[in-house]
């Protein structure tokens, strides 16, 4: 009778353990932290999937964002205890808590260390990614590209990236020319991976042109991008063959790169180095003396980053800009005014791509398409940012409840409602209004407001290139197209054939267009639209 009492003890008192820890993670660990009240069991994954539920095709970001207005508590951050799927995390939607967060401190000199979120992304963007690494090592890394990326430099890829945009151009015209629909996303990432392989790479992908045509490096990362697993870290397991095309494909990206890059990096050391080449790559490759393979490796995964945040971020602005122009009449009429104004009354690409090039800073006279830009990256953020605190470490939020430590969790910096927050855009915090850029305010917008592209020490090293390559596509596209939406997001017509209007100026819609998540945030049909030449 010995052995059975001593084991129903030993049962009894592990039972106890474990419901005591887990009492403790759910209701004491973080109790500091405001947030809905968490199930012992499932903490709250049933609250997210209660949210997400009606439909699961949204991205998660509008649960959170409906949940965050739910609060009665304005403290600027919210817990969620996302265990045992994922860390516990802390999310941020107040622009000065965000601050507190990126900006460089004492202990942090480079801002907070970046999440450990290797086994979620790194599949795409490689490990050794200066996107996850912190510390010296992210240092080092951004310092070589950093010169790549300066705007005086990156205003000399402007003839590049034209080009391509010419290419793009004729693809809506064979658009207009049929009337059929299709998905300007699709569009849209040809371009910018276009544009990224001629000023990251120097190299001409092929993208825009015959699929037999492009590059092996396009092909196989936007196969990559189209069967992302939904659980990287169980692939191997839960689909096995799905697992090893993963695995086949990115061996297939990596080997491409590296012929790439030790081209390149043989150009740069040869007797008479090619000089015209001013590529993103060569000048990151100009501070390397020995490509040794981890040099090889950082580049490698440095180059899959450029690609993946370089055509996500900027295919996902020209969607959202082009929708919202096509169904918001007055700033599509206030925009093509300016451009009449600075560019010249003639609206034919070609003209206008030779006044832009004339050397005379034609672009940074455009303020109301650089308001159309801010306020579509404002609406419609493609990302947060994530970072994250060791448990034991005394950093704390300063908050309106004093000094909140938040070590040990994920710190999510939620942009999505960070700028729709109505304490600082006001009563059209939902609506896209491009004017608010450029009106007189008594209590100016604050610049901690505004983050798609971060902020401090972390910022995007690419947004000059992603504003510079915004500005040539809308610029060259506005004045000759109509636009119009079909499927989610089509305008309401009135039985006039006008559109009907909502009091921000903008048509309503039937069903809302809205965002899915794909590593980041993009509109769910790939943005179905029709073309049309505009009329005279």
């Amino acid at each position: 009778m010995l052995i059975p009492t001593l084991l129903v003890g030993f049962c009894s008192g592990l039972l106890f353990y474990g419901l005591s820890r887990l009492r403790f993670i759910r209701f004491i660990q973080y109790c500091h932290i405001p947030g809905p009240t968490p199930s012992l069991i499932w903490g709250h994954l049933n609250l997210i999937a209660k949210l997400i539920r009606p439909n699961i095709s949204k991205h998660f970001q509008y649960a959170v964002h409906d949940l965050i207005k739910s609060q009665t508590h304005d403290s600027g951050l919210l817990f969620l205890d996302l265990r045992p799927a994922f860390y516990p995390m802390i999310v941020i939607y107040s622009h000065e808590l965000a601050e507190q967060v990126t900006r460089a401190t004492p202990q942090f000199k480079n801002s907070l260390p970046k999440a450990p979120l290797e086994d979620v992304i790194g599949h795409v963007t490689g490990r050794d990614s200066f996107l996850m690494a912190n510390g010296e090592h992210w240092k080092d890394i951004r310092k070589s590209f950093n010169p790549a990326f300066a705007p005086n430099h990156v205003a000399t890829f402007t003839p590049q990236i034209v080009e391509k945009v010419r290419l793009f151009l004729r693809g809506l015209d064979a658009h207009a020319e049929s009337g059929a629909d299709f998905s300007l996303g699709e569009r849209c990432t040809l371009l910018t991976l276009d544009v990224i392989g001629r000023t990251i790479l120097d190299i001409d992908v092929h993208s825009q042109d015959d699929e037999s045509e492009q590059h092996e490096v396009v092909r196989c990362f936007r196969e990559l991008l189209a069967n992302l697993p939904f659980w990287p870290q169980l692939e191997w397991l839960l689909s096995p063959r799905r697992y090893r095309r993963r695995m086949e494909i990115t061996r297939t990206i990596e080997t491409s790169l590296q012929d790439i890059i030790k081209h390149k990096f043989d150009e740069l050391h040869s007797e008479n180095p090619e000089k015209s080449d001013r590529s993103v790559l060569s000048l990151g490759l100009e501070s390397i003396e020995t490509l040794t393979p981890q040099k090889m490796r950082e580049n490698i995964d440095s180059i899959r980053t450029f690609i993946f945040a370089g055509y996500d971020t900027t295919s996902v602005l020209l969607q959202w800009a082009f929708y919202e122009l096509s169904r918001t009449p007055r700033a599509l009429a206030a925009l093509r005014v300016e451009l009449d104004r600075v560019l010249g009354p003639n609206s034919d690409p070609e003209v206008t791509a030779d006044a832009i090039m004339s050397g005379e800073g034609k672009l940074g006279q455009l303020l109301y398409l650089s308001a159309i830009i801010k306020e579509t990256l404002r609406l419609h953020p493609p990302a947060g940012t994530s970072r994250f605190v060791a448990p034991g470490s005394d950093f704390g939020l300063h908050t309106s409840q004093g000094v909140l430590r938040v070590d040990g969790a994920i710190i999510f910096l939620n942009h999505f409602s960070i700028q729709r927050d109505p304490a600082v855009y006001g009563a059209s915090a939902e609506a896209w209004v491009p004017e608010r850029w450029l009106e007189a305010r008594e209590e100016p917008i604050p610049v901690s407001a505004w983050r798609p592209f971060e902020r401090g020490p972390r910022s995007c090293i690419g947004q000059e290139l992603a504003m510079l390559e915004a500005r040539l596509v809308l610029a060259m596209a506005v004045r000759r197209y109509d636009f119009t939406k079909v499927g989610l997001g089509a305008p309401i017509l009135q039985a006039d054939g006008s559109l009907k209007l909502d009091k921000h100026g903008q048509a309503e819609a039937g069903t809302p267009l809205y965002d899915t998540f794909n590593m980041s945030a993009k509109p769910v049909d790939g943005t179905q639209m029709k073309v049309k030449f505009r009329e005279p």
